[in-house]
């Protein structure tokens, strides 16, 4: 018996060590104590940390709140903020993960929410809806198939690797071959690739802007807008939270976070052309998507406070503000964290607040 216990041992010990291997290097931090959740375009970080974290002041949203350093955050403010944004996440997918906060006991005082409508197309909710959160919570409630998943094997192997090669790289002083998993709440630059800026160039992108910002609105932004249409479930869903925020003393903020003036005339403007065309070939009568936007900004506006940052200025037309039009260099990246979370007056005309009731919040604005 012994020697079965001893030989069953032995047999079990690659297996724990390759476990322990995983849990070293998987990029989730799905236990909270290495602190270096990856950025990724999934939200499993996200739905982990509310399960460890339990956080009472969230925020939401897609990458460009993401790019919110909660570290900076808690310099400036003094609060404690858990980032619950990720990238691409549409506007359904900020719902859930509203929902999923409620759902895991946090006692929330503060919700920030970046509202994003550009790649949430007509999947907001309902049966059509995207199932990333949805996935990512059945990760996070159950260790074995999180720890048997291919795909997060395949990330940490990935991430042990970039591990070892950059300790040589740096042991050797060559930092330009270091790679690190991108994570764009860290307090650091992020460029676009050089081959994605030469793409845009070969592509004939760069006539009126750096290429790079015509290149991202037009190949990826604009495609994916083309079937934006907010269904009335989500307005529902909208609702829903609004009430919820009001009945348990919630202070809850929309954000519309700035884009440059490239995002207006290569993916809204243009879009706005075309439906007009529409309807004057086919006598049809569809909205524009300045209309679109306008009715979702009015709605919000009517019914919670919003920050609107969609407004034209000279900081955000400014060729050197943004990566690529949609998201902001180092720089803007902390303007906006300063706009959001603490009193300050610098560039007032980039933000037009709408109050709700006229009743000041955390941190104290005052109504305009």
């Amino acid at each position: 018996m012994k020697r079965l216990i001893k030989l069953t041992s032995l047999f079990l010990v690659p297996f724990a060590l390759m476990f322990v291997f995983f849990f070293v290097f998987e990029t989730y931090d799905y236990f909270g104590v290495k602190n270096n959740a990856h950025y990724l375009a999934n939200p499993l970080s996200n739905v982990r940390m509310v399960v460890y974290d339990k956080p009472t002041k969230i925020i939401l949203g897609d990458s460009r709140m993401a790019n919110l350093n909660a570290g900076y955050i808690k310099d400036i403010s003094g609060l404690d903020y858990s980032r619950l944004a990720f990238g691409g996440a549409e506007l359904g997918e900020s719902i859930d993960m509203f929902w999923w906060a409620v759902e895991q006991g946090c006692e929330l005082e503060q919700v920030v929410f970046g509202v994003n409508y550009y790649t949430s197309g007509g999947t907001q909710t309902g049966e059509n809806k995207v199932v990333h959160v949805e996935t990512a919570k059945a990760d996070a409630t159950n260790i074995f198939r999180f720890a048997t998943n291919i795909k997060h094997w395949l990330q940490a192997v990935v991430n042990a690797k970039n591990t070892v090669l950059n300790f040589v790289w740096e042991k050797t002083n060559r930092p330009e071959r270091m790679v690190f998993n991108e994570d764009p709440s860290r307090l650091k630059e992020i460029e676009p690739e050089d081959y994605l800026v030469q793409q845009a160039i070969d592509m004939g992108y760069g006539e009126k802007w750096h290429p790079f910002m015509e290149f991202y609105a037009t190949e990826w932004i604009y495609p994916r807008m083309l079937w934006f249409e907010m269904q009335p479930q989500t307005y529902d869903a909208l609702q829903e939270i609004i009430d919820y925020c009001d009945q348990n003393d919630i202070d809850l903020i929309f954000v519309l976070p700035p884009v440059h003036e490239v995002i207006y005339e290569r993916v809204i403007w243009r879009l706005d052309e075309e439906i007009e065309q529409k309807n004057k070939e086919e006598s049809t009568n569809l909205p524009t998507m300045t209309e679109k936007v306008t009715e979702l900004k009015n709605f919000l506006i009517s019914r919670a406070t919003v920050y609107d940052f969609e407004v034209r200025s000279d900081y955000t037309e400014h060729p050197d503000t943004f990566v690529d039009g949609f998201h902001l260099h180092l720089g803007g990246k902390l303007l906006l964290a300063r706009l959001l979370f603490t009193d300050t007056d610098e560039y007032p005309e980039m933000v037009e607040r709408h109050i709700k009731d006229g009743v000041t919040i955390i941190p104290e604005h005052r109504a305009d």
